[in-house]
């Protein structure tokens, strides 16, 4: 409850470290009293609360991750991930090469599993072999843009705010010998612009204020009876997520994946 909580003001993503919850912000949304007035607010539900804050030291977070890389990951015994250091010892359909650099997206986090799980069971039972555009919101390092093109989507687009991994989805696409795969940088405003057209598909795996900020937007750039899938939040996120997802045309498909309380939704636009 405490990370919903804590959505509702501001604060983009948590990770639990035993008895602690690590929360972070952008330094511009910070607000002392904000976080006074929330736990003031909740009663006894965090009547045992306490919280220090502090600045997040300005450095390449993914220097040693870069460095170490990691070992093949298998998604649903059909997809395997492995980084340029690490091949893998047994051949799967669809084999990935993803190197990360100063970006999100090796398939080791939940939600990007779960995206690569849900877009799958997508491809085979809802459009048979057949997408004509498929478009991924926050590509990071393009490893769903990737998947989408080795699946056999005909073009994909995609976009992130940050340059860095404009670029390192262009090399990774380059390293899986992709086509086809355009990412440009920016936020959401790039639709309608530099991204123009509309999509079978839209994967967005970001965070539960983004996607509630930017639905719309997916939502217009949706075939109807396309599909958005979206994870990057909590289960207590859920049912907020889908009621203003469905404000915007967007129905709740019968396939959400949760893992370890992450969740990926599936949505049909009507």
């Amino acid at each position: 409850m405490l990370p919903y909580l804590l959505g509702e003001i501001g604060y983009e993503s948590f990770i639990e470290d035993g008895d602690m919850l690590l929360a972070y912000i952008q330094e511009k949304d910070f607000s002392e009293q904000s976080i006074r007035s929330l736990l003031e607010s909740s009663g006894d539900m965090c009547a045992n609360v306490d919280y220090t804050w502090s600045k997040v030291e300005d450095k390449d977070w993914n220097e040693e991750w870069e460095r170490e890389g990691f070992e093949p990951i298998v998604v649903a015994d059909r997809m395997i991930i492995h980084d340029s250091r690490h091949l893998p010892e047994k051949v799967y359909p669809i084999d990935m090469v993803i190197d990360a650099k100063l970006a999100f997206g090796t398939g080791t986090h939940q939600t990007t599993n779960m995206m690569l799980q849900a877009l799958m069971k997508l491809y085979d039972e809802h459009y048979k072999g057949r997408v004509t555009r498929l478009l991924d919101c926050g590509c990071g390092t393009g490893i769903l843009g990737i998947a989408a093109r080795k699946l056999g989507v005909d073009e994909v687009w995609a976009y992130d705010i940050d340059e860095w991994s404009v670029r390192n989805t262009a090399d990774n696409s380059r390293k899986n010998g992709i086509d086809n795969l355009h990412a440009v940088c920016g936020d959401v405003t790039v639709l309608g612009r530099e991204i123009i057209g509309s999509f079978d598909i839209v994967m967005a795996n970001i965070n539960r204020n983004i996607l509630l900020a930017d639905v719309a937007h997916f939502s217009n750039v949706l075939q109807t009876g396309g599909y958005l899938v979206v994870s990057g939040f909590y289960q207590s996120d859920s049912a907020v997520i889908e009621r203003e997802f469905e404000k915007c045309k967007l129905v709740l498909c019968d396939n959400s994946i949760v893992n370890d309380d992450w969740t990926c939704m599936v949505f049909q636009r009507v």
